[in-house]
Order: structure tokens, then sequence, then C-alpha cells
């Protein structure tokens, strides 16, 4: 049974911090958050760039100088860059600017810090130690005789330890013993002081000694059992953090429990601390931090800077439940500087992700249709397209559960109510006003308006004979035109919405009108691009500009009124070619497979921008191997090919499994031969037929192009549908077809046989025949070769399975569609079968004759209307 997908989504956690009310995602990969003694401050991995966060999940931004850092880190006052390959140390402002600079004394340092007035080096190789004022100069005091673990303030003096000793000594400015303490006997695990007082921690006991100046102490335990992770001061008591435990104990000096909290229930802790007023949890694998009350429950929880707020949607009974329709609205924050989003989803709780859409404006919502899977373990990730360290992650997993097909009335219970429902709507168009606008959404078979479409059209032309536009004739279902990258964003980061919608709403309406489709041309490059001055390339830096450009406009033109399906990426890229300027690889790489990416997931089918003639089809195909590329091509499309390349094209396809992809010429013609559209098209349109043209739009072909000035110095003169007001030649042979097929539904017919013994061929400039079923009829196709039309005088078709009493009339047409009627030369032969002879010369009445036909191929049409 076909199951129809439902989602279920649990209530994800609001957060409340301070009275204030978000809740908040961490962008991706932090080093750490931690609290500078004022607020958070979000430290990333992989960027120079920190953040200072408050509660309500607003944020201040500095960014480190340019170049590799050591570290960043607040010295009670200001920030300051540390860094790796430099003795240079920066004040910065919180804009990111340097705000003042001073580099360190000469020589190498083991590290340089503040003291909290002034700010000293601590040298690799010397017991001296300077302080450093802010233009670099220095007051100088020694260390102690003795090699030393290391020297540090303890807030109130300098401080050396010992390596070897346990002897600390608290030392004057210049380098002289102000005072000397001692730790108790055996190995230290290290000696701090812990803001009131000095500490001894032992490496191998739980036992721990605060000490005196004068070396007397008071000591304290750990509580009982297990090793510890760490024991530190939180700046109030002393607090045991265990190994193997998600429970932390608060000490007194005698060593029992003050108080005692837990961590929250699951997983690893990174560390718990306190930040001056609470504890706080800070989790190994998730960037949500949580400020603990002594119970261990949630107080308050924050992270880094916020992009999703919540997944809105009505609660019932503790549950989110959607039956129908499947789809549903992701919602999130809108955060200032953030131009694009790229949404993601996981069924497996972040294990592995599928990408929904990418560079989906940042208008806080976007329409996800549901996939098919069955999971509580439902994930969505949402983060910046243009940085991806900019990361939001959705607090809970939540449900997608398959629901019946048949329930209509959305409560995942099939019974009368769904059956009225379906029985009220049977057979009914929901469009009251014009029942016949749903027939656009059915396919109930090929017709030859459907195989026909034309580059550069124009639905509505100005023409002298109104009766002359093909439009209204069957004989163009789509029309193809360019919307260029140059003209979307003529300069990098400069948007011109204006004149996206202005170049649409000059092309699509009048095709609606029509109940015509629009293959939009994704194309070219732009002048900052690359350094390419023709604008026929893409370098890598700017591929997510490409990118952008096509989702801005795919996404568009997918949206109603449009609903535009097909995108066709580029136009005519060989090597180093007209529109390409680089190779194909790169096309590749650069160009096509990312818009092909963002088309397809936004729902649309991309087409491939025309293979040229002078390029073998192999070579296609050997460019689409190489780059596993056949996947992200929905039409292959080639340009002024024979049909034996359509042939060579399909035999690729089958071989690889790709059967159900389209083939489509989006260029054909624009040849100066009057008999081009009556060779080629009955021929291809035969060819699908019996290809397994078993959906809409699988097969078909563009003239190149609608039109051309009647000017014989124009470009494309005579070599169009169109010579300015006037149909021309191929217009008119098109136009006959079309008024011979009409608007029926068409196949290939097996039942007419002839006594010239022709057949169908691939070669378009050879002798052959196509017969057609239609709806009450059978159409016959000849093409007669010089020589095999000067050698006979007329053909004879029979029809086996009908008789001269099954026949409303028959008619040979020319292509030009001058008719002349056979309806009384048919007759039955002994065997009771139709049989038509047909005269191969063209009436010397009709305008043909005028043509200039090449002389070499001759073909004509019989329409036989059957009674029905």
């Amino acid at each position: 049974m076909q199951m129809k997908k439902m989602i279920r989504l649990k209530e994800v956690l609001v957060i409340t911090a301070l009275g204030l009310t978000f809740t908040a995602f961490a962008r991706a990969g932090l080093d750490r958050i931690y609290h500078n003694g004022s607020v958070w401050i979000a430290d990333p991995i992989n960027i120079n760039t920190y953040e200072a966060l408050a509660t309500d999940g607003t944020r201040s931004t500095f960014a480190a100088r340019v170049g590799s850092l050591d570290k960043v880190y607040h010295n009670g006052s200001v920030w300051v860059t540390e860094s790796i390959s430099s003795n240079t140390y920066d004040v910065l402002a919180n804009d990111g600017p340097v705000n003042s600079a001073f580099g360190a004394r000469a020589g190498s340092l083991d590290k340089i810090y503040h003291n909290g007035s002034v700010w000293v080096s601590d040298p690799l190789n010397s017991n001296s130690y300077a302080t450093l004022a802010s233009d670099g100069m220095n007051s100088t005091f020694g260390a102690r005789t003795g090699s030393l673990d290391k020297i540090y303030h303890n807030g109130s003096a300098w401080v050396t330890e010992s390596i070897n000793s346990n002897t600390y000594t608290v030392l004057a400015t210049d380098g002289l013993v102000n005072e000397t303490f001692a730790t108790r006997s055996g190995s230290l695990d290290r000696v701090y002081h812990n803001g009131s007082a000095w500490v001894a921690e032992s490496i191998t006991s739980n036992t721990y000694v605060a000490l005196a100046t004068d070396g007397t102490r008071s000591t304290f335990a750990a509580r009982a059992g297990g090793g510890l992770d760490k024991i530190y001061h939180n700046g109030s008591a002393w607090v045991v953090d265990t190994i193997g435990s998600n429970s932390y104990v608060s000490l007194t000096c005698d060593g029992s429990v003050n108080s005692a909290f837990g961590a929250r229930a699951g997983g690893g802790v990174d560390k718990i601390y306190h930040n001056g007023s609470a504890w706080v949890v800070e989790p190994v694998n998730s960037n949500i931090y949580e400020v603990l009350a002594g119970d261990g429950l949630a107080n308050e929880t924050f992270s880094a800077e916020p992009i999703i707020t919540t997944l809105l949607a009505p609660v019932a009974g503790g549950k989110v439940s959607w039956s129908h329709p499947r789809k549903y609205t992701i919602k999130w924050q809108v955060v200032a500087g953030t131009d694009y989003v790229t949404i993601k989803f996981s069924s497996d709780n972040r294990q592995n992700w599928e990408e929904i859409a990418s560079y989906v404006p940042d208008t806080g919502s976007y329409l996800w249709t549901v996939p098919a899977v069955d999971s509580n373990k439902c994930v969505l990730w949402i983060y910046d397209s243009n940085n991806s360290s900019n990361v939001a992650v959705s607090d809970e997993p939540f449900e997608i559960f398959e629901c019946l097909t048949n329930d209509l009335t959305g409560d995942c219970f099939v019974n009368l109510l769904d059956f009225a429902t379906l029985a009220r709507q049977w057979l009914k168009c929901g469009n009251e006003f014009d029942p016949s606008w749903c027939d656009q959404f059915r396919w109930f078979g090929p017709t030859l308006r459907e195989f026909s479409g034309v580059a550069q059209s124009d639905p509505t032309p100005d023409l002298n004979d109104p009766d002359d536009n093909l439009w209204d004739n069957n004989a163009l279902s789509m029309g193809r035109w360019d919307i260029l990258w140059q003209d979307c964003e003529p300069n990098e980061g400069l948007w011109n919405q204006q004149y996206l919608e202005d170049r649409v709403t000059a092309i699509w309406p009048e095709h609606l009108e029509k109940r015509a489709q629009v293959l939009p041309i994704l194309a070219y490059g732009t002048s900052w691009s690359s350094n390419d001055p023709d604008m026929k390339y893409i370098d890598s830096n700017h591929v997510s500009h490409w990118e952008n450009y096509v989702y801005k406009v795919v996404d568009y033109l997918r949206r109603p009124p449009y609903n535009v399906e097909y995108f066709q990426v580029w136009n005519e890229a060989t090597d180093n070619s007209w529109s390409w300027s680089g190779t194909m690889d790169q096309f590749m790489t650069n160009c096509y497979l990312p818009a092909a990416q963002v088309v397809q997931n936004l729902g649309g089918k991309v087409v491939w921008g025309g293979w040229r003639e002078d390029e073998p089809v192999a070579n296609y195909v050997s460019l689409l191997d190489s780059h596993n590329a056949w996947p992200c091509v929905d039409v292959l499309d080639l340009h002024y090919h024979p049909l034996t390349s359509w042939q060579s094209l399909y035999d690729a396809l089958a071989t690889r499994g790709y059967a159900d992809k389209s083939i489509w010429q989006t260029e054909v013609g624009f040849s100066g031969n009057p008999n081009f559209v009556s060779k080629c098209y009955p021929r291809r349109l035969y060819w699908s037929l019996v290809h397994n043209w078993d959906f809409e739009n699988k097969y078909k072909v563009f003239y190149f192009a609608q039109w051309a000035p009647d000017d014989p110095g124009a470009f494309g003169y005579h070599e169009c549908l169109y010579s300015g007001m006037e149909l021309w030649h191929h217009g008119t042979s098109l136009r006959t077809i079309a008024d011979i097929f009409e608007s029926r539904l068409v196949d290939a017919c097996f039942d007419v046989t002839n006594d010239l013994g022709l057949q169908f061929v691939l070669d378009e400039n050879g002798t052959g025949i196509e017969s057609f079923e239609v709806d009450d009829g059978v159409v016959v196709v000849v093409h007669l070769y010089i020589t095999d039309y000067e050698s006979h005088s007329q053909i004879v078709l029979t029809l086996p399975e009908f008789s001269t009493a099954d026949v409303s009339s028959i008619k040979r047409i020319d292509i030009s569609g001058y008719s002349t009627d056979l309806t009384g030369s048919a007759y039955n032969n002994g065997s009771s079968q139709l049989t038509i002879p047909v005269p191969t010369e063209d009436d010397p009445a009709s305008s043909v004759n005028t043509w200039g036909l090449d002389g070499l191929l001759y073909t004509f049409y019989v329409d036989i209307n059957l009674i029905q």
C-alpha cells in the first residue's frame, strides 16, 4: 500500500535566562565558550573572529588582527591578541582594529601576559622578567637563584615556583626574596593561589592543603571514593569534579560536603565551572551550555549567536502533528548580515545529513516537502550559505511517520468521511471558473505541439496576418529565453531584483496566456566572476556567487504563478568555445554541477546547455562518465546534431541504466533550406514514439529562432520561422504539420505498407516513410530522394485493417499546406484492404514550387480520416 508522510515534532526547548526568553544555537566548531568576568565569549576553532554574547543571544563581534594567533583573551579591561610567530601583541577595540600595539623585549619568550596592572614578559632561557609599557619599554626584575618551574603574579606579588624543591618564594620587584614558604612533604601535582591562600594539591592523594605564607597550613580532603578529574576553587568554595560521574561536590576546608549538584543527564561533560555567579556545564559534543541550580537542573541555557528560534506548530496533547498536506514550514529567526541560508535534514540524529535547499533567502521561513522516511530521530540544520561556520541545529529530535495514503481528512484514519470527500470531488476540476484549466496538468499522451518548441520565443508577434501565429495553431508549446547573470548582478554582491522581475514580466505572462512553458537559460559569466573580459568563465573563487545567482532565479521562477520546471544551464560549452573560455573539466566543476545541484534541490529539472554539432556524442558521454554526472542531468540536450546522434545518446543512456532521461534539441534549424522542417520533424517525432515516450516532455525540438528581420543583410535572414511580419517557409512548413496533427494524440503506426518497400530510416536526407496513428485516423509521411522521386510517379499505400467503408476523407498535402483530395481514388484490393494511390509530384498550382527547394529531397503527407 502506498503511504504518505506525516510529521510530528516535539516541542523544542525554549530557554529563559535573566528574564529573557530565547532559543540559541552556537555556530559551528567552537574551541570554547567561556565567561571573561563580564560576558560570555565564543572562541572559534578555525577563524579569527570572536564574539561577546549577551544572554538574550545578541552579541558584539571583534576580529583578531591578520595572521595566526596563539590566543585571544580579555585582560580585564581590553582584548589582547597574542601572535604565534611574532613577539608583537595587540590590544583590540570591539570593532576589530588594533587599538594599541606594543612589542615584547628582544629575545624568545615563553609567554607574555598582563598581571592586572602591567604587561609582563616571561623569557624562555633567563630568570629575568620584564614589565612592559605600551611603548615596549620595560622595567626588569630577576628571579631568585636556581631553576624555576614558573614565575607568576599571584595578584599581589611575584612568585617563583621551584622545579626541584617544594619551596616557593614571593619576590620583590628588585628580584630580592620578599617572603618564602614551603609546602608539606611529598610529591605535588601543583601549588597555586586560590584567591585567598596558597594550595598544595597532591598527585597521589585526595588530600589538599591550604598554605599560609609562613608554611603553616590547613588541610582538607576530597569526598571519599574514586579518582578525581580535578579539584579547584570556584572563587567561593572548593569543587571536586569526578572522572566517572556527572556529579560535582562543593567542599568545606575540613573535607565535608558543602553542597552537591549534578550535571544535566546524559553525555560526557567537557568541563563544569563557576562563572562568578552560577555553575556552568559545558558539554563535549554540543554547543549548548547550561547554568545549573544546586539540584542539578538547568537553571538557564545559553550559547553562541541565535539563527533559529523555534519550529512553530499547533500543540495538542503535548504533541505536534501534521497529516495533510505533506508540507511543513520551517521557521527561524532572521539575523542581520545573513542573506541566504542552507537547510539540511538528518533522520538519524546528526549522523548523516541530506541537503533540503541551499541559498534560501533569509526570510525566516521555508516551505519544506516532508521526505519519505520513518524515524523519531529527525533533526534540522540551518546555516549561513556564505559562512558555513554560522550554524543552527534544532534542539530536540522530531518524528516523521507514515500515514495512510487514502486519509483525505488528515486524521490518520480511513473511514466513511474520506470516502465522502472522494465522492464529492470525483472527476471534478478544482477551477470552477474554467474546468478545462486542469487539462494542462494531466498528460494524456504525446502530441505534436508538446514535441515542438522555439528559441527566442514571442507568443504575440506583430504579424500582417494574425492567423499566422504558430502559438495559436498547435505548433509550439515551449519557448526559450536567457536570464543573464551579468544583468542580475552587475557588481559583486549588488543584486538587481528589479531586473529579474522586469525580465520575467516581459516574457512569462504571454506564454502563460497561451498555456505555453518557458525554458530559462542560466548563463553566462560576469565582469567580476573571473579575469575573462568576455565574461565566459567562472573562477573557483566565485562558484558560491554563481550558485547564489542560480538559486535566486530558480527559486523565483519555481513559485506560482510561473511554476517553471525546466532550467537550461549555460549554452554550447566546449573547450575554449564562444561561450566558455576554460576546459570542460572546469566547466563541470565550477559551473554545471554546482548549478544542477541548486536546481534539483529546488525541485526543478536540469537541461544540459546544448552539446554542439562539431563535438561527437562520444565526447559528451565520456565527459558525463568522468564526472559521474548522469544523475545531475535530467534532459540531455544536443544542438544541430542529426537523428543518428539521438540514437547514439539513447544507447548510451540505456547501457548506463538511464533510459528514463529526456533527450531534447534546444536548437535545430537555422537553415536556408526550406524543406528542413518537413524532412526532420516527422522522423524525429516517429523515432521518439518508438523509443519509450512515456512521460510529458521526454522528447522535444526547438527551432532556432522564431524571428529574424526581413532584411537580406540581417543575421538569420530567411533561416527562421518568421521573416519580419510574415510567416516564412520554415514557419509555414511547421504550421502544415501542426494543422495535420492538430491537438490529437499521436502514436507510431505499424499497419501501413507501400509498394516501394519504404521503411523508417535515421538518415534525414534519405528516402523513407513514417506512419502515425492519431485519434481518428492515420497520417503517413513520405520522403523521396531525387533519384526515387524521378523514378516513381506514385506510391501505393495499403492499410490492411481498413476498407473504403471506413474512410471519411483522404488528402495529399505538400509541405506548404496545399491539399489535393484523394478520397475518390482509394479502393479495396482483392483482400478488401484499403488501397490508396498517391502521386509523388506536387501540384503545379501549389506555392511550394516557388520556394526554391534544394531539389534533393521531396516530402509530402497523406492524411487519412476515418469514420468513428
